[in-house]
């Protein structure tokens, strides 16, 4: 939600569409629907897409979608099903010893986030690259090199981490960035769940991470090199034109950031550059006195 208040568009996906599906058997679990409602307040956009990631079709079916759009900034990597069923038959199977562990427990964290993380990643790469500027994140965990109470878990995050290292090196040369992000124990629906079980004095909120990220994000679109010498004749152009990129700054204290044409109200949209300049209030100050800067991002 950090970054849809800074006026981004946001595409997030999920298996629970309704909060009345979240609360079935008495889950404590997140919805679909309720993101889009706390996100309604905001100034950016939240896209939704119902997806289970253990689907290849569905994982491929909401990357077309959002190629659909001809943008993509970044893209986080974090469908996680392998917290699923802790407990089984009253026992708490997650410390067992690898030859003890039920083999649902591979495909989920390997079989399913893994490959679900790959499969997105392949998609949606080309998208990123024609940005110049975009970045891959793979959420991961420290378990990667400590073990952790998990063989199987410790071997997920290990491939989460050495996937965004390579992916990173293969991308280097379009200019694009792929980490691994770790997080500590974040207090998730499925951790909740099985709170019990675990030390929560030090745990996170989901919203810190989203925290980190928007910080990262935010320096990624904002720092990018950004000429505004493109010789564009606003007398000419009396509308946005769509052909170049364009940021707002406000004259006031100096605030700048990358303009989102989607977020305008579609009553907007063809207004006159003039007009939409006068509706424009900074987040930053609250002054009313943006100014559109047309330009391009620097390739080189």
């Amino acid at each position: 939600m950090r970054i849809i208040a800074e006026a981004a568009t946001v595409h997030v996906t999920g298996r629970t569409r309704s909060e009345a599906e979240a609360s079935l058997g008495g889950k404590r679990a997140g919805s679909l629907e309720g993101l889009a409602l706390e996100a309604a307040a905001l100034p950016g956009r939240l896209v939704v897409h119902h997806c289970d990631h253990s689907n290849d079709a569905e994982t491929e079916r909401v990357a077309e979608e959002i190629r659909a759009a001809n943008r993509l900034d970044i893209l986080v990597n974090n469908a996680w099903p392998g917290y699923e069923n802790m407990i089984e038959d009253g026992d708490f199977t997650w410390p067992r010893p690898f030859w003890e562990q039920p083999v649902w427990r591979w495909d989920a964290m390997i079989g399913a986030a893994l490959r679900a993380a790959f499969i997105m990643s392949r998609a949606v790469a080309p998208t990123i690259i024609s940005t110049q500027r975009g970045l891959i994140v793979n959420i991961s965990f420290w378990a990667a090199q400590f073990y952790d109470g998990n063989a199987i878990y410790g071997m997920a995050k290990a491939a989460a981490d050495k996937m965004a290292a390579d992916f990173a090196h293969e991308l280097r040369p379009h200019k694009v960035a792929a980490v691994a992000l770790d997080p500590g124990l974040v207090r998730t629906e499925a951790v909740m769940q099985n709170a019990e079980y675990f030390d929560l004095s030090n745990s996170e909120s989901p919203r810190f991470i989203g925290h980190v990220m928007r910080r990262s994000i935010l320096a990624r679109i904002r720092h990018a090199p950004f000429s505004a010498d493109t010789g564009l004749d606003t007398r000419i152009y009396k509308h946005l034109p769509h052909h170049i990129d364009i940021m707002v700054k406000c004259t006031a204290c100096g605030e700048t950031r990358e303009f989102q044409r989607d977020n305008l109200p579609v009553a907007m949209r063809h207004a006159l550059i003039a007009d939409i300049e006068k509706r424009l209030k900074c987040t930053s100050c609250g002054a009313k006195s943006g100014k559109l800067l047309f330009g391009s991002y620097v390739r080189g």
